[in-house]
């Protein structure tokens, strides 16, 4: 209520990572995602205003690109990313809706392999020097990740992983 004019939202926890916690706000006529940030990193370490603050371009990038994803929208003070207490950071995004699909198709497979095609493509034209970065290696990972979890699928969606695996390798 501090950085919006918002007046009784409900707020949910939606999910949590190891360094985020995404709360779902809703209001009469709208729902937002809040993202609060750890200032701590599991892998980088310490995380600072700037490096979120690229993460928000590189978001913004990705729309600019033709990737619907959801964009961080500013405060009553007209920052995109403010600080709760000396740990957190926060911002407000707009609320996408979504969820798994009811069923593993050909379809599904395609999608999710071109999506990751165009994000990986969308990386490789952000001009600034990137704390995440997508390289050569990263996609090796990437497959590596794959063929780790097919153990834990069941065997109608093993082709499914396959094509995606053939997707993003292409």
């Amino acid at each position: 209520s501090t950085h919006f004019a918002f007046v009784n939202p409900q707020i949910e926890l939606i999910g949590t990572g190891e360094e985020n916690q995404n709360f779902k706000v809703s209001l009469p006529q709208s729902q937002y995602l809040l993202r609060v940030y750890s200032k701590y990193h599991s892998t980088t370490g310490r995380r600072s205003r700037m490096q979120i603050e690229q993460e928000h371009r590189f978001i913004k990038h990705l729309v600019d690109q033709g990737i619907h994803t959801p964009i961080p929208l500013k405060n009553q003070h007209g920052e995109l990313l403010f600080e709760t207490d000396e740990e957190r950071f926060a911002a407000l995004f707009q609320f996408f809706s979504g969820g798994h699909p009811a069923e593993y198709t050909h379809q599904v497979a395609h999608n999710i392999g071109s999506l990751t095609r165009r994000i990986r493509l969308a990386s490789s034209s952000f001009r600034e020097e990137q704390g995440r970065q997508w390289k050569g290696n990263d996609i090796s990972s990437y497959m590596e990740l794959f063929h780790a979890v097919k153990e834990q699928f069941e065997p109608a969606h093993l082709i499914i992983l396959d094509q995606i695996s053939s997707l993003v390798e292409s």
